[in-house]
């Protein structure tokens, strides 16, 4: 299992190397924390921030679902942190550098630190109306080609590569906020590790090969929130190589034994990454919206303008600028806007009163530059509107 698990790992990162730097995809759109970091806003503003998206929310949702089956496997198998991890740990071995050991006591200790970092990561992003957790997520440095890296994200992912090299999982077992959330969901997975005390031979192996320093030795039942169904417990586990059933078994509600784990956890893997990119196709919903703070008028229309510009929730405010202008292109009749920020042509639905707007009129506000009052400058219009030009006016 170590040796599938392992290539599923590079698989995935290898995947998102090429979509970020081959494909310049953001895949920033589908992190699950993301959808964490933005809930607030989204719901008390109607928008999601930077470039997040519908990807962001459906991808946790999977995650939640795949966690209270099967534990904590998205960690295990598909987070490009918790694989980058294992393979630094794996060539120390080869050099046989010895892992430092932390007690159980202090490595509980140190497992709250996330939640103080989670705590940390919400109100400030709250209060900055910004993803704070790039400034210090190693993540952030292998899934982004923005030039926007702080300083502090380049020190917590020198510090993340060195203490990996060392300690097995570092991050996963100590920093990690979304590892916070997954444990809540964790708790009462529905599958779990069972160990038979009459026929272990007490050897002690299967702890020590825990990469989250569980002590499954002396556990009658994983029930851990941090296990990441790795399998390296059953791996080395010597007694199936006596001829004897191995005392370690995969089983649901700890009754019920699973045949084949392998393909179980790959197929829940890959439904989980299907449903994901499914859903966020068909059922995508808008990430940003912005309404005036103007009467409801009698009459109300939409608009669908095809607009190149907007990638982030900050271009997306810029754009409202431009339609709350106070100069000759302004629009009076302008009540709300909705879309959906993301590279390239993009739908921007925008709601009217049209007995004073017409769809040419926000088109114009769209692309005119205007005067900024309070930088005394004028401000060309970063945006394009598909099909409308206004020389053709």
């Amino acid at each position: 299992m170590r040796a599938l698990r392992h290539k599923i790992q590079f698989a995935v990162v290898a995947i998102i190397l090429i979509l970020v730097y081959g494909f310049k995809f953001n895949v920033e759109a589908y992190c699950p924390f993301g959808a964490i970091e933005t809930f607030y806003t989204h719901l008390t503003e109607g928008k999601m921030l930077c470039a997040l998206g519908s990807g962001n929310l459906f991808a946790l949702i999977a995650i939640i679902v795949i966690t209270m089956m099967f534990r904590r496997v998205f960690c295990g198998y598909v987070c490009p942190i918790g694989a980058v991890s294992e393979f630094l740990r794996t060539l120390a071995k080869d050099f046989d550098f010895k892992q430092i050991q932390v007690s159980e006591k202090l490595d509980r200790r140190l497992g709250w630190l996330r939640y103080l970092i989670l705590a940390a990561v919400l109100c400030l992003t709250a209060a900055t109306v910004n993803l704070f957790y790039r400034n210090i997520s190693p993540c952030y440095l292998m899934a982004s080609i923005n030039n926007d890296i702080k300083l502090s994200t380049y020190i917590v992912g020198g510090i993340f590569l060195v203490a990996s090299f060392m300690i097995s999982m570092p991050f996963c077992r100590w920093f990690c906020p979304f590892a916070v959330i997954q444990n809540l969901f964790s708790r009462f997975g529905l599958t779990r590790i069972a160990r038979d005390a009459d026929s272990c031979v007490n050897c002690g192996k299967c702890s020590k090969s825990c990469p989250m320093n569980i002590d499954v030795a002396h556990c009658k039942s994983i029930t851990s929130a941090e296990c990441i169904a790795c399998f390296e417990c059953v791996e080395v586990c010597p007694v199936p190589k006596t001829g004897k059933p191995n005392p370690l078994t995969w089983r649901w509600f700890g009754k019920r034994a699973i045949g084949n784990a392998k393909s179980t956890v790959i197929t829940v893997i890959v439904m989980g990454v299907v449903a994901t990119a499914a859903a966020s196709l068909l059922l995508d919903f808008p990430t940003f919206s912005y309404r005036r703070d103007i009467p409801q008028p009698e009459q109300l229309e939409k608009t669908v303008l095809k607009i190149r510009g907007i990638t982030c929730s900050g271009s997306a405010k810029l754009f409202t600028y431009f339609l709350d202008r106070k100069d000759i292109s302004e629009i009076e009749g302008y009540l709300k806007v909705a879309t959906r920020p993301r590279p390239g042509w993009i739908e921007v639905t925008v709601w009217f009163d049209p007995a004073k707007a017409s769809h040419d009129d926000i088109a114009e506000a769209v692309i005119e530059a205007y005067y900024d009052p309070a930088e005394q400058r004028w401000r060309p219009s970063p945006f394009e509107v598909k099909g409308f030009d206004l020389l053709d006016i």
